[in-house]
């Protein structure tokens, strides 16, 4: 009888993406990423700042996605399920891109316009001709009526974030915001309505400018983050609105492609974008697929060749039969995993996560320590308020927050555009720390099919005697020696012979009959068949390839081998200036193949690589990625993500060249959409720049607050008279979270 209890504990696990609205700093996505880690049946959640998005595992039998965002609502956010579509992927990317920045950019005008009259009706004690005017109980009560609007209204989402922290026993970025400006409006306040006169000095200047400023700064991240987006939104942007079915009554009609399902028929015109993911039926076309795999020259497709959506038709016209619309689309997958990694987490990012989670308590204590020292040095109420309220301002850890998350962001965004699909931001970490890169040869260094690379005649043979009788046979079959012999003949325009009676023999090649004289192009086992005989120049020719790893082809008319063909998988154009960068950048390179070692060092020898494992079965491959790792190298493994899905799994880095299996999305760590290893090479630079932006960032982080927190409580008052007023914290944070979020935004032209 099976046991109903271990069954039910099986989880049945889902996978949700929240956006998030509201979050403003590290502690807010900790906070959110707390409370969803805390709910029952999530499996684990992981907050991202800068895209304002929840990557959430959770076993959909203990809870809904319902209660997850009850889960952020909770917790004093708002939360939207991300459907797993591209049409809304794009509506929800604009929308989110624009929705916040509307409404910080209304609160900040409002909050300008009133602060920029409260400031001056501040400052009015400094004019002497005023002098009795700025001691008046009726310019305290304009500014304090001129304040209220800003802080309730403008900074109401700060002290609402900050009450909702609260009650969960916890601390935030919006505590520190809400407890500084409300306590400089409260003191305030209540000097104001005391019923004697000259109760005190008001800061009503520095409630509203610590409010408006923060929105200031609030806004230029949005923008910031929104340009960080960008390369996202440009991919959801790439698909068409339309497309024109067949209908089953073979009517043609236009319908939203959001309504295309797979099996359906579509006709595409030159210069049309492709709206789904299909196969050709009819026709035939050349199709540019420059804002996917980002190859300058367009593809010649034919029936029965796949096509992408949201690439270019450029001429031709065709009919195609859909299989991929929406997140099963290639484009989808794109976006989802670019999505992905700009959601999870750098492990970098955990000494940033650790230390925000427990600086706001820290601060607010230093603030309290603050108040208290400089009060029981006999300082002035005033001041001493000042010097805790500026504390609380400048400790603001939002730089601190930002600086991972706004360059994982970015990175993501900017190898998407490169034809660089990174898996997670531990993928854009680790790309830094590779050591060694393992290569598979064939469609990795290899075009991966073959081609013609040497031809030999026999003596007083012309190739314009013997080539069209050869085209014409070859050209009947689909074997890949046979193709790329048709391939060579069509290149060097030769005019195909009539023939015919042809006959293929499996294994040993083909026959046919030309001009009455039976013509034969196979293997030495074929000739040997129709007792054909071999010449000493085609014989040596055929030695001689065979040495050299080729595979040999010979045509012979009559009784006599009339031409030798050698076959080989050509090297990529781009392979060996790319093997010679990463050698340049201090990596060690390996080839690790299953072909032959005569076949694998001439490869080798061509590109540049010493180190060469070959006759390797594709399970044995992650044993040797083992080894290299056991030997203390961290290892990348490029291979088509097939073949090869072992060897990319047990690498610290599996780079997947080709153009996204669903293998290759799956396993590797890396998609490289442009099929050639000059995305590793683009990958490791962009991995070194992202690194190195986190670093600089985290510096400037952790160097601002450092200094910022002993200047705001008056370390340096006493010898130096310096002191930093509250409304100068304000914008010196602002700045320092605008100034990571920028530092980051140069990656877009790394």
């Amino acid at each position: 009888m099976p046991d109903n209890k271990t069954q039910n504990s099986v989880p049945h696990i889902s996978v949700a993406t929240l956006s998030i609205g509201g979050m403003s700093c590290a502690s807010c996505s900790a906070f959110v990423e707390k409370s969803l880690n805390g709910t029952a049946g999530v499996l684990s959640a992981s907050v991202n700042l800068t895209s304002e998005k929840a990557l959430i595992r959770f076993d959909s039998e203990s809870v809904d996605e319902e209660r997850l965002i009850r889960s952020v609502e909770n917790a004093g956010y708002t939360a939207t399920i991300l459907r797993p579509d591209v049409a809304a992927d794009e509506q929800q990317l604009m929308a989110g891109s624009n929705n916040d920045t509307i409404i910080f950019r209304r609160k900040l005008i409002i909050a300008a316009i009133l602060t920029a009259i409260v400031m001056p009706l501040s400052m009015i004690s400094m004019f002497p001709a005023f002098h009795e005017l700025s001691h008046s109980k009726g310019l305290d009560f304009i500014q304090l009526l001129l304040t209220l609007p800003v802080v309730i209204y403008c900074g109401s989402h700060f002290f609402r974030k900050a009450f909702a922290a609260a009650r969960h026993g916890a601390a935030s970025m919006d505590t520190l915001v809400a407890v500084g400006a409300g306590t400089a409006l409260l003191y305030s306040a209540v000097a104001t309505l005391s019923p004697s006169a000259g109760a005190g000095h008001v800061y009503y200047d520095t409630s509203a400018s610590i409010i408006t400023l923060i929105l200031l700064g609030n806004y230029l991240e949005k923008r910031a983050k929104s340009k960080a987006n960008g390369a996202l939104r440009a991919l959801a942007a790439l698909r068409p609105r339309s497309a024109r079915i067949i209908t089953s009554d073979g009517y043609e009609r236009d319908i939203s492609v959001d309504r295309l399902i797979p099996g359906d028929i579509v006709i595409v015109r030159a210069g049309e974008s492709i709206p789904a993911d299909g196969i050709i039926v009819e026709g035939a076309s050349a199709v540019d697929e420059s804002m996917l795999t980002g190859e300058p020259l367009p593809v010649e497709k034919s029936q029965g060749d796949t096509v992408r959506g949201a690439t270019l038709n450029a001429s031709g016209a065709f009919r195609m039969k859909v299989t991929g619309v929406g997140s099963d689309s290639f484009l989808g997958s794109v976006i989802r995993l670019v999505e992905q990694a700009q959601s999870s987490k750098a492990p970098i990012q955990r000494l940033a996560d650790k230390v925000s989670g427990i600086f706001v308590p820290i601060v607010i204590v230093i603030a309290l320590i603050t108040f208290g020292v400089w009060m029981a040095v006999g300082a002035e109420t005033e001041f001493a308020l000042k010097a805790a309220i500026a504390v609380l301002i400048i400790a603001c850890p939002c730089s601190l927050g930002l600086a991972t998350p706004a360059a994982v962001t970015v990175a993501a965004g900017r190898g998407a555009t490169l034809g660089i699909l990174f898996r997670d931001a531990e993928s854009i970490e680790r790309a830094e720390t590779i050591t060694t890169v393992v290569f598979d040869k064939t469609g990795t260094l290899t075009e991966g099919r073959p081609a013609v690379a040497d031809v030999r005649f026999a003596e007083n043979v012309s190739p314009e005697t013997i080539l069209p009788a050869i085209f014409a046979l070859e050209s009947r079959s689909k074997h890949p020696l046979a193709e790329a012999i048709a391939v060579y003949c069509s290149a060097n325009r030769i005019t195909a012979a009539d023939i015919s009676d042809v006959e293929e023999l499996s294994g040993r090649g083909m026959t046919a009959i030309a001009d009455g004289s039976r013509i034969a192009a196979g293997n030495m086992r074929l000739m040997g068949e129709f007792g054909i005989q071999i010449p000493p120049n085609i014989y040596t020719a055929a030695e001689e390839f065979a040495a050299n790893g080729m595979s040999v082809v010979i045509g012979a008319v009559g009784t006599e081998a009339t031409v030798c063909f050698a076959l080989a998988d050509t090297l990529r154009p781009t392979t060996v200036n790319n093997t010679k960068i990463l050698r340049n950048m201090g990596l060690e390179l390996v080839m690790l193949t299953g072909d032959s070692i005569t076949v694998a060092r001439s490869v080798a020898s061509k590109v540049g690589i010493e180190t060469v494992i070959a006759g390797v079965l594709p399970h044995e491959k992650s044993e040797h990625i083992a080894r290299l790792q056991n030997e203390g190298k961290i290892v990348a493994m490029a291979g088509d993500g097939i073949n090869d899905a072992p060897a990319l799994a047990q690498a610290d880095i599996g780079f997947a060249i080709g153009g996204g299996s669903d293998v290759a999305l799956e396993t590797a760590s890396v998609t490289l959409v442009r099929g050639n290893i000059a995305g590793i090479v683009a990958a490791i630079k962009l991995s070194r720049r992202t690194m190195s932006t986190i670093r600089q960032n985290l510096f400037f982080a952790f160097i601002y607050n450092t200094l910022g927190i002993p200047l705001a409580a008056g370390v340096f008052y006493i010898g130096l008279g310096a002191l930093l007023d509250p409304m100068f914290a304000a914008a010196a944070m602002a700045a320092s979270s605008v100034s990571v979020i920028a530092n980051s935004l140069r990656l877009r032209h790394a």
